[in-house]
């Protein structure tokens, strides 16, 4: 926080700080965004939010605001100061929660259920004017995420399973590949020429997605933070970012998730559920992909969805690996484990 302190002073120079509330801190990478309330002067209360990180990704993060501020909008908050390792964003004063914690809460924190689902559409309808226009052909995924950190979470996982990684898996009865085939597949597919790029946010997931009240009206807009890894990228990747909202994160699990070795073969037990909101906005995101495919690309891409699948098997790979590395939730890693296989296995 020492450093988030010291870009304050130096920017609003005598001004107090009312209230500062953490946002996220990423305890691998050391990032921090926190939404600092100052106090007021002048009649000013100003609310602003200030994230701290490396120099390079804080470079990534103001070429981020350059590409999509043009498209999003007021839905982007304006850039006040930037620093070697810190920028500094105009904010509104109440943050009610994030998009994921809406989608979990069975309440909404107060949202009526009609309004929070028509901001998750209006999101979509930006992405597809932004991806309508941007489309195009092959390219190179600039910032992919998957792919940056894919040979990392390979190494990790021999740690997770040590010789288990090779067994064969029994689901309810079904067989499925081992998770050592999945992982072989995914990474087969990483490296595939990309039929479609666009230009996109590229993590815009329900963490970096902020609700706030409108002070005039019944109303609730949205804020988009966390601009770093905008560039061009395989639709189907953006996508699955904005769409998954069934995961480790928002799982209610029964019971205790177990699994079993006999004879070379791992079965898997466990039951999983995800709240109703969170389920529709999933399949939203499938909805959405088919109907971009249709209208946009015009049948173009008949393996869209194989791709959109393929990203959410390593995106929860992903998550086995942080649960992991931050000692939670072990119970969750053999969910995660049976959807892996489910995903990859669905187009073999």
């Amino acid at each position: 926080m020492k450093r988030i302190y010291e870009a304050i002073k130096t920017h609003f120079p005598g001004r107090k700080v009312n209230r500062v509330t953490s946002l996220a801190h990423d305890s691998v990478t050391g990032a921090q965004v926190v939404h600092v309330i100052l106090n007021k002067t002048n009649g000013d209360r100003r609310a602003i939010v200030v994230k701290v990180g490396t120099p390079s990704r804080i470079a990534k993060e103001v070429h981020g605001y350059k590409l999509l501020k043009q498209y999003f909008g007021n839905q982007i908050p304006e850039l006040l100061h930037v620093g070697k390792d810190y920028i500094i964003i105009q904010f509104v004063r109440e943050v009610r929660a994030t998009f994921k914690e809406l989608a979990f809460d069975p309440d909404h924190r107060g949202i009526p259920a009609d309004q929070f689902w028509e901001m998750y559409q209006n999101i979509l309808k930006v992405k597809q004017t932004i991806w309508s226009q941007t489309i195009q052909e092959g390219g190179r995924s600039e910032n992919s995420i998957i792919r940056l950190e894919m040979a990392d979470t390979v190494a990790a996982l021999s740690t997770v399973f040590g010789n288990e990684i090779e067994c064969p898996v029994v689901i309810r009865g079904k067989a499925y590949p081992s998770l050592r085939s999945c992982i072989d597949a995914l990474n087969n597919f990483l490296e595939e020429d990309l039929p479609w790029t666009v230009l996109a946010h590229g993590d815009l997931k329900g963490e970096n997605i902020l609700v706030y009240k409108v002070r005039r009206g019944n109303r609730w807009g949205v804020k988009i933070i966390d601009l770093e890894w905008a560039g061009r990228i395989d639709w189907c990747e953006a996508l699955m970012r904005v769409g998954k909202y069934c995961s480790s994160k928002t799982s209610i699990v029964d019971g205790t998730p177990m699994y079993e070795r006999r004879d070379g073969v791992i079965t898997l037990h466990y039951q999983v559920r995800h709240k109703e909101m969170c389920r529709k906005m999933q399949l939203g995101a499938r909805r959405f992909g088919t109907e971009f495919n249709a209208n946009i690309l015009q049948g173009k891409d008949p393996d869209w969805e194989k791709r959109f699948d393929f990203y959410l098997a390593a995106s929860f790979l992903r998550e086995i690996v942080l649960l992991q590395k931050r000692n939670l939730a072990p119970s969750l890693v053999v969910p995660l484990w049976g959807e892996i296989v489910k995903l990859v296995a669905k187009h073999s």
